[in-house]
């Protein structure tokens, strides 16, 4: 793995090229804006699943 310095380049798949810095740049906001519903998703699941394990009679969350 090595870091290249470029404004042409292919991210993740082959069909998201990028020939741009304006491009690189909305990529970038992109990849962000996945990362972050990704978390948000992640944090969703957790709540429902600590919301569910409340909801359980004590003597079966043990």
């Amino acid at each position: 793995m090595s870091f290249y310095f470029s404004d042409k380049a292919v991210l993740l798949f082959d069909f998201w090229s990028v020939h741009t810095p304006t491009g690189m740049v909305l990529s970038v906001l992109v990849i962000l804006l996945l990362s972050m519903l990704y978390e948000a998703i992640k944090m969703g699941k957790a709540v429902l699943l600590r919301r569910a394990l409340r909801a359980l009679p004590p003597s079966l969350s043990q």
